[in-house]
């Protein structure tokens, strides 16, 4: 696991600036092609206590046992790397998700795994939880070049926002 400091330029609806943190979890067992499949995992929202949880703590199953998402793709055997911003409480994305920011977030990560890891973007799977919804629709709904490359959108409990599920239905419709 790489954290990189990644400035999506997140402030959060209490003011407070998300903590420029992604986690980059490689699994055991990947092994270098012509380019990367990446899953980019959008958490949900944080209770009032945690607001400033930052992704290495959101994702330790030992702390937060739902969070085990690291050691369900080693145990997949997927040869892909699993990409997790730290956002704002209320899943704030900042720049993630304005025009180019997908593009210039991914090639940001691309650039930490550097040496032995293909800076070619893949097949990209987007995933979230809860909160992680709104962002993942808007990311899903851009026009960023890397969206050429987008496969599947996985969203868990995270269908809130009026209109989602016709949106989704019809997405889906469009990119068989």
């Amino acid at each position: 696991t790489f954290y990189a400091s990644i400035d999506l330029s997140i402030v959060d609806k209490f003011g407070t600036k998300a903590e420029p943190m992604t986690g980059i979890f490689v699994p055991n067992g990947f092994v270098s092609g012509r380019s990367t499949d990446i899953i980019l995992w959008l958490h949900g929202h944080k209770g009032d206590t945690n607001r400033r949880l930052t992704i290495d703590r959101y994702w330790n199953a030992t702390r937060v046992p739902y969070g085990a998402f690291r050691e369900g793709v080693n145990d997949s055997g997927r040869n892909i790397v699993l990409v997790a911003p730290t956002l704002g409480a209320r899943s704030e994305a900042g720049n993630l998700v304005k025009a180019g920011g997908l593009d210039n977030f991914l090639a940001q990560v691309l650039g930490v795994l550097g040496q032995g890891v293909p800076s070619a973007l893949g097949n990209l799977i987007l995933a979230c939880h809860s909160g992680g919804g709104l962002p993942m629709r808007r990311i899903a709904g851009g026009s960023d070049k890397a969206l050429t490359n987008l496969r599947e959108c996985w969203g868990f409990d995270c269908t809130y926002n009026s209109g989602d599920d016709s949106l989704w239905a019809d997405w889906a419709k469009a990119r068989p």
